[in-house]
């Protein structure tokens, strides 16, 4: 496998660890029925409003 190659394998399993609504790289891949992370598909109204701090406890590598 070429160097490029790989390079672009690591960005799109990067793309799918990603949620695009928060933004939070996670250590697995995200679930494609949902389209983002389980927290942002579901939100909790009891939560703060900052994803970044709903999130910080959850975060992958």
């Amino acid at each position: 496998m070429t160097s490029r190659r790989c390079g672009a394998l690591a960005l799109a399993m990067l793309a799918r660890r990603t949620c695009p609504k928060c933004q939070v790289v996670y250590g697995y891949c995200l679930p494609t029925s949902l389209g983002m992370c389980v927290l942002c598909a579901y939100p909790d109204t009891s939560t703060p409003t900052n994803p970044s701090a709903n999130h910080a406890s959850l975060k992958g590598s």
